[in-house]
């Protein structure tokens, strides 16, 4: 494979995991679900695995409603397998506020946790999605 095909690969998974972030705490779930293969599987510490776009839309419907996120990824670094797999990993900084119906914004509280995420990317019809997402926590905030 050349450098320029190999370049492009990287930076279209590492996209991924900034689309992740401002999809999901933008509210724009159908962007973050398309974000996925059909049939991926999202794995978290101590949960049931999520699997496929229909898995996805019931942990979006599960979600609390009244809580802020912010997720906050760097450290992202890809390794192209070859034309259609990679595999990445990263750090994840999560930060919630409750959310208010005043216009203000949240305060702001110390991250809850750091994620280690590991993503296995796949093409599919053409564009590059995630296939497999796990998470494990790192660190967890104090009480």
């Amino acid at each position: 494979m050349d450098l320029l095909k190999q370049i492009s690969i990287e930076t279209a998974c590492a996209r991924l995991v900034s689309q992740y972030c401002f999809a999901i705490d933008g509210g724009d779930f159908e962007q973050w679900i398309a974000l996925f293969t059909p049939d991926c599987k999202w794995v978290r510490q101590g949960q049931p695995a999520v699997l496929g776009h229909e898995g996805l839309k019931a942990f979006l419907a599960s979600r609390s409603k009244t809580a802020a996120t912010r997720h906050v990824s760097t450290n992202v670094l890809v390794d192209v397998i070859d034309d259609s797999h990679a595999t990445g990993r990263s750090y994840t900084l999560l930060y919630a506020a409750t959310a208010t119906s005043a216009p203000e914004v949240p305060v702001l509280r110390p991250p809850q946790r750091l994620i280690e995420c590991r993503d296995e990317y796949r093409l599919f019809d053409g564009a590059w999605r995630i296939a497999v997402r796990t998470n494990r926590p790192c660190m967890v905030a104090a009480g």
